[in-house]
């Protein structure tokens, strides 16, 4: 469970801008509006009230509904999948102000002292505010735009003369988690707590209130100098900075003041996240008497050592720092105090930043939970593994994983909870998983189905008329692409039902994964490319169900009824290598190739290949294969040290390799091949033949995996 609480904000020195943030932006994921106002603040032991500036929270950009201004500001909440945080303001003060926020990256425009922005306009010039301003009692608001908000604990603070308006109380807390319940990646938490201490001198307030400060200055006294003393009792420069109180979240302590107010009552056993902020001008030194604390992130920047957090009993927190901590505390009440005793209200004693934690009760433990879902499938022979997640209301328990159940052979990792087994034989098998907390536990039973292997596929082809394909029910297309394992035939596209019209032809082919990559034996309607050329190859991804346009013949220089591609393969390197219906001349490469060659293209484009380097790969003829029509290459597949082919119809190659029965369903492999425009084979083989598994066609398109 999560509290939140207050805000933090606020820079000191004319320091941090590397780092600093704001600027008008367009939309954003997470939106706050602001008004800047005076309100008056009462003191233990102050006279009167001491005048003050600061945020109120309002609900829209009319600014009509705002809740009562606070110092420190409302404290702002980012959302971990929110990346851009705008704070649109509107200001009803005297003076011009902005906002900005230390260690948050955006671009600044800085104002000058002659009230010019942008680059510096002289040598002299000096910095009147960080970024650009919102002018004092402006009727319109102004948009400061943070577009990638990082993980943290961060304070926003007026950044326009920021030693006097943070001071004048113009600042809050604003924090962003990495994930729910996560401050920062793998640093889980139950509570959370912003403690943002600050300072107030009233003599500065009332400068400010009277028009004083920064004036022309008054008599010497022994604590400042004359040029720096304004009217006694008030200041003119920062420099005679002297706080009277010292404040918590806005409040000083005060003596039968309740356990922390305003922070939360703490639950034994949580870890809390201690989110510490200082918008005061002096270092204070945060203690929890009796605890120590894991240092976890400073200015939002996590430590180096997530695993092992270093351990201190004490934050140093400079002016403008932020820091996060982590606390498991037990039952108990608890003093936080500044180690720099800064324990006083005004002249009086038992004040100042001093609180107490009241941790109440001990956390109740909640059982464990197993999240994933089981896999319950394996193949017999090949590795099984199953990663079982579970959750735990209590951030701070470390979870074990064990088999209750399970077949021989299985193991599992006591801490990451993977699962590892192969089967040895199909059938199914109980198993039953536990985690535990170390008291309480789950418990996940599920049966796992262990199948035979299923043989590798070893051709995929397409027939080059209707045929039946043994095995194989419905109609029979030849568009359709069917594969081959060794002992059964399976249809892995049926074109129609994919949307093809009935009259497409499919004559070229590679199947690569989910997609399948296809060519025509003419034009052909597909669905969202219109009507594809025979020289054009798409492609159709299983699992989208979309088709896309790969090759772009035309383009690419493929322009005459000849230059059908009716064979091609992809390469590993991208590169296509195709074969054509007939002689094919293409840009870059002299002379005229034939249907028995095999050309390369090496695409210089992105996207669907519209240009690329042509050469030659394989030329038919130099291994016997001739001009005559049945010795056409309709199929051509690169594998390991082979270089698969099929024909038209009979074929004769060196070495006496030949087949004139059903050679157009013929698959046969040059092995050893040297390719170029000098082509060989060390010998050939034969891979497939239709006729040999009940197919009585010829193959018009194939592809080996």
């Amino acid at each position: 469970m999560k509290t939140q609480l207050l805000p933090m904000s606020q820079l000191t020195q004319a320091l941090l801008l590397a780092g600093l943030v704001a600027v008008a932006a367009p939309a954003s994921a997470v939106e706050f509006w602001l008004r800047a106002e005076t309100l008056n603040v009462t003191m233990p032991g102050s006279a009167t009230p001491i005048p003050m500036w600061g945020y109120a929270s309002c609900t829209d950009g009319t600014f009509t509904t705002c809740a009562a201004a606070t110092v420190p500001g409302p404290a702002l909440t980012v959302l971990p999948g929110d990346p851009v945080l705008t704070i649109h303001l509107r200001n009803t003060l005297p003076a011009d102000t902005s906002i900005v926020i230390p260690s948050q990256t955006a671009a600044m425009t800085p104002v000058w002292d002659d009230g010019s922005s942008g680059p510096r306009p002289s040598a002299s010039a000096r910095v009147r505010s960080f970024t650009h301003e919102t002018p004092a009692g402006a009727a319109d608001y102004t948009d400061y735009t943070w577009s990638s908000m990082k993980p943290g604990t961060y304070l926003y603070h007026s950044g326009t003369h920021p030693q006097v308006q943070v001071q004048m109380g113009l600042y809050g807390g604003v924090s962003k988690d990495a994930a729910t319940g996560e401050a920062y990646a793998g640093v889980a938490y139950d509570n959370e707590l912003m403690l943002l201490y600050s300072e107030i001198d009233p003599r500065l307030h009332e400068a400010v209130a009277n028009g004083t400060y920064g004036t022309s200055a008054a008599p010497s006294t022994p604590e400042c100098p004359a040029d720096i003393q304004g009217n006694p009792g008030q200041l003119t420069s920062a420099l005679c900075y002297q706080p009277q109180y010292f404040l918590i979240n806005g409040k000083p302590f005060e003596v039968n003041d309740p356990p922390l107010p305003p922070l939360a009552t703490l639950a034994a056993g949580e870890r809390t996240l201690l989110r510490f902020l200082n918008a005061g001008l002096q270092t204070h030194v945060p203690v929890i008497n009796g605890i120590y604390m894991q240092m976890i992130a400073e200015d939002g920047n996590p430590y180096p050592w997530p695993a092992n957090p270093r351990q201190q009993y004490s934050v140093l927190l400079p002016a403008a720092k932020t820091v996060d901590a982590i606390i498991t505390p037990a039952e108990g009440t608890y003093p936080v105090f500044d180690r720099r005793l800064n324990l006083v209200n005004a002249a009086s004693q038992d004040g100042g930043m001093l609180a107490f934690l009241e941790v109440t009760g001990g956390a109740t433990n909640a059982a464990p939970s197993i999240t994933s879902t089981a896999i319950t499938t394996a193949t017999v022979g090949q590795p099984y593994g199953y990663d079982v997640n579970a959750t735990d209301p209590d951030a701070g328990d470390v979870l074990t994983y064990s088999l209750d159940v399970f077949p021989a052979g299985m193991t599992i990792n006591g801490t990451t909870g993977l699962i590892s087994w192969t089967p040895g034989a199909a059938g199914p098998s109980n198993v039953t998983v536990q985690v535990s907390d170390g008291s309480l536990s789950d418990t996940q039973s599920f049966v796992i189905d262990a199948q035979a292997a299923v043989a590798p596929v070893l051709l995929y082809f397409s027939t080059a008329t209707n045929i039946a394909v043994p095995g194989v029910s419905g109609t029979a297309d030849n568009a359709d692409v069917y594969s081959w394992d060794g002992t059964s035939f399976v249809r892995v596209l049926d074109a129609t039902a994919e949307g093809l019209p009935g009259g497409a032809n499919v004559d070229g082919l590679k199947v690569v994964g989910s997609q399948i990559y296809l060519s025509f034996n003419g034009g052909v309607a597909v669905p969202g490319l219109g009507t594809v050329q025979d020289e054009d190859i798409v492609v159709y991804d299983t699992g989208s169900g979309t088709w896309s346009l790969f090759f772009d013949g035309t383009a690419l220089g493929l322009t005459t009824d000849n230059e059908d591609v009716d064979a091609f393969d992809i390469l590993s390197d991208g590169s296509v290598l195709i074969s054509t219906l007939g002689g094919v001349a293409v840009p870059g490469l002299t002379g005229t190739w034939a249907d028995e060659d095999v050309l390369r293209c090496a695409p210089t484009s992105n996207g669907p290949i519209a240009s690329c380097t042509w050469s030659v790969h394989f030329d038919g003829s130099d291994v016997g294969l001739s001009t005559a029509a049945s010795e056409d290459i309709d199929g051509v597949s690169v594998g390991t040290g082979k270089l698969y082919l099929s024909t038209i119809g009979a074929y004769s190659v060196s070495g006496g390799f030949a087949n004139a029965t059903n050679a157009g369903g013929d698959v046969f492999s040059c092995n050893s091949p040297v390719t170029g425009a000098v082509s060989s084979c060390a010998s050939f083989s034969l891979y497939f033949r239709a006729s040999d598994h009940g197919l009585t066609g010829n193959l018009d398109a194939v592809s080996v995996p």
